[in-house]
């Protein structure tokens, strides 16, 4: 869900390619979302309220996985379903984005700043 336009039409196919593989193969849910701007909410609660309220991962399972980039306030956060809250933890996800989304972004490259913090929550699902 590009909201904020930052993605290109073969960027955005291609990230929703990849999460819609991953989900058939981990039942985990991704959801990424792009929005200009939080305004005056902090972006660890609209995160939270986008998993809740469209209903990402599995019903029962509680596995869904929010990754939400408030492009205009340089701001990102990670949202996670109980579900997979013991693998990835607050302090995992920070990690995620410091390593994989900063440091794309810097370079304009969202969908690749996108894709490898994908494969490293997919890396912590699986224990590695």
């Amino acid at each position: 869900n590009d909201l904020a336009d930052v993605l290109t039409d073969n960027e955005e196919y291609s990230l929703e390619a990849k999460l819609r593989s991953d989900m058939d193969s981990t039942s985990t849910q991704i959801v990424v979302v792009t929005i200009k701007s939080v305004g005056e909410y902090v972006i660890n609660d609209v995160a939270l309220k986008i998993l809740r309220e469209w209903g990402v991962g599995q019903k029962g399972k509680d596995n869904g996985v929010v990754i939400l980039a408030a492009m205009q306030d340089r701001k990102i956060w990670i949202s996670t379903g109980y579900g997979v809250e013991g693998a990835l933890p607050d302090l995992l996800c920070k990690r995620i984005i410091d390593q994989y989304i900063k440091p794309n972004f810097k370079k304009g490259s969202y969908a690749e700043g996108f894709s490898q913090a994908i494969d490293g929550i997919h890396k912590a699902l699986r224990g590695e």
